[in-house]
This record gives C-alpha cells, sequence and structure tokens, in this order.
C-alpha cells in the first residue's frame, strides 16, 4: 500500500512516527477530509507505526487494510440501516 511506504517506510524512532503519523492523517485532507477528522486519522496511523516496527511495511499495511475495510463495512451497515429506517417510516406515514 503506497501509504505504509510513505509514511511509515524508513521510521527510525517513536518521535518520527509520531510526525509521520499526524502529517497521515492530515494527509488525508487533501481528499476533503475534515481537518478535525484529518487529525483523528493520526491515532490509527501510530497504531500503523508500532505495527511497522514489528514488521516492515507488509505488517503495516496489512493492519492498514483491515482497518479500511472495518471502516467500509460500519459505513455500509450505518446506510443500510438508515435506508431500512427510512422506508418503515415511509410505510408508517403512507398508513
Amino acid at each position: 500500500m503506497i501509504e505504509e511506504v510513505v509514511f511509515r517506510q524508513g521510521t527510525s524512532s517513536w518521535f518520527d512516527g509520531l510526525i509521520r503519523s499526524l502529517l497521515f492523517g492530515i494527509a488525508h485532507c487533501l481528499v476533503g477530509v475534515p481537518i478535525g477528522t484529518g487529525i483523528a486519522i493520526a491515532v490509527p496511523g501510530i497504531w500503523f507505526t508500532s505495527q511497522y516496527f514489528l514488521g516492515g511495511v507488509e505488517l503495516s499495511a496489512l493492519h492498514h487494510t483491515t482497518y479500511n475495510l472495518i471502516i467500509l463495512s460500519m459505513l455500509l451497515l450505518s446506510l443500510v440501516i438508515k435506508h431500512i429506517i427510512d422506508l418503515v417510516r415511509k410505510d408508517k406515514s403512507d398508513n
């Protein structure tokens, strides 16, 4: 994963990892993520850094991909639930 190569590879210390994780979060703002959310994304970035220290870019990329799949699954589930709630409300208002 390109993000892991850019933001994790070559990380030499926890201080370096914290700075890179903050940059990782802020970089998401370039695609329209609000700044507060971008800063919050630095938290999983710290986790990915710990995985980098344990197993290199491959392990951090595995955790990053897993994290993304969990987030996307939660988003999809919330959209399905919202759609069901909207259908139920529409059905009640039609009666």
